[in-house]
């Protein structure tokens, strides 16, 4: 009997333990403001619904006046940022070879690869194979400037919204709203 009382009162004490762990948890959870308490994310937007303002408009309209603060809307663009990725390394190439100082601008950097490939000789041509200069880098450059230009014209899918609102009231009174059976 003691055996079975002691087992009883273990039970009964771990499962009031549990409830006082699961409690203390959200109040410390009520005590650390992030981001995630504000935001929601919508996975799986139309493709053309690249509008903040339309986005905003929709949950201040449809869930009872939900104040959104931030909305951003990601888009499928990798290949135009891995190019402005490799036009800003091609900068920094050039940057990295002239002299402190020295302007960045297009017609300087033209002025400046266009004098020393007229220095090149025939070994000169060779060695710039192996290790490109200002000119070399420069010709890249002008190739990744047209490639981000024709880029910037096309229309990217939205992939992801990021909605952030006022307050936790308000993104908890929009989860709910939005919530869906899962049948």
């Amino acid at each position: 009997a003691v055996n079975y009382a002691t087992v009883i009162m273990l039970f009964i004490a771990t499962g009031l333990l549990g409830e006082y762990l699961r409690r203390q948890e959200v109040q410390f959870d009520e005590d650390e403001q992030t981001a995630q308490d504000y935001s929601i994310r919508i996975s799986n937007p139309p493709p053309d619904a690249n509008n903040p303002e339309e986005w905003r408009r929709f949950f201040e309209q449809n869930c009872d006046g939900a104040q959104v603060t931030v909305c951003t809307c990601a888009v499928d663009n990798d290949f135009l940022v891995r190019t402005l990725v490799e036009r800003r390394e091609c900068l920094q190439k050039i940057r990295n070879m002239l002299e402190p100082g020295t302007s960045m601008s297009n017609l300087n950097l033209a002025y400046i690869a266009a004098k020393q490939e007229r220095k090149y000789t025939w070994f000169g041509r060779l060695i710039a194979m192996l290790s490109p200069g200002v000119p070399e880098h420069y010709a890249r450059l002008v190739v990744l400037n047209a490639k981000v230009q024709g880029l910037a014209q096309l229309e990217y899918p939205v992939t992801n919204v990021f909605l952030t609102f006022e307050t936790e009231k308000s993104q908890r009174h929009v989860l709910e709203k939005l919530s869906v059976g899962s049948l």
